[in-house]
């Protein structure tokens, strides 16, 4: 048995996030997987180093399978994104320790959102964020999201579950890039929706 860890890259818009669902199979994992049975001709499970939202993208998910034979890891990675659809892509391949415990390994997570007070050309429309009422005040959009860093409880800004909902956010970091607010967080994790929670809250305080 062998064990990949593999980087993948995705446009979100057309999936419900990273996770398989029981009743929908329009998810990221259930894609990569099916690469995967196709490939190696049995069922493969595909584990992640985090989930995602529905309609979120990825840069750099961390992806860990073991299959039966070897390949070389650029074969692999080809075969791999020969089989996927063309929104999602394998970055890089590579063969780890049988018993590389991705979930252990996590430090930490960057989640960026993208924000444009002035709308966007339809190149960029799927992922940046044009509101319906823009942001008055970016200076008191800034210093709410001050707020959120530290370690908190995000129970209030997360949708209902059983899951611990503390979590630690080690920087908030704005960067504009010709009209468009590039927002990175920092964190050890991020709960369903607490990103779009912190958002709209920040962009409500910056409203008045």
């Amino acid at each position: 048995m062998t064990r990949y860890l593999i980087s993948l890259s995705y446009k979100g818009t057309a999936y419900s996030g990273w996770q398989r669902q029981t009743t929908n199979l329009e998810t990221v994992q259930e894609y990569l997987e099916k690469a995967l049975r196709t490939i190696f001709k049995l069922k493969i499970t595909a584990t992640g180093a985090s989930r995602t939202d529905t309609g979120v993208h990825a840069l750099d998910q961390k992806i860990i399978f073991t299959v039966p034979r070897a390949y070389k890891s650029t074969e692999l990675k080809f075969l791999l994104n020969s089989h996927l659809p063309e929104d999602i892509r394998v970055n890089s391949c590579e063969m780890v320790d049988p018993n590389y415990k991705l979930l252990e390994l996590i430090k930490e997570k960057t989640y960026v959102y993208k924000l444009s007070n002035q709308g966007v050309n339809a190149l960029l429309n799927e992922t940046v964020f044009t509101p319906d009422k823009s942001v008055k005040d970016m200076d008191l959009f800034k210093d709410a999201l001050v707020i959120f860093i530290g370690e908190h409880n995000f129970k209030s800004f997360s949708v209902p579950g059983k899951r611990n909902s503390i979590r630690k956010v080690s920087s908030i970091q704005v960067i504009e890039n010709a009209g468009i607010f590039h927002i990175h967080i920092k964190a050890s994790g991020f709960l369903k929706y607490m990103i779009r929670f912190i958002i709209g809250s920040s962009m409500q305080a910056a409203n008045g």
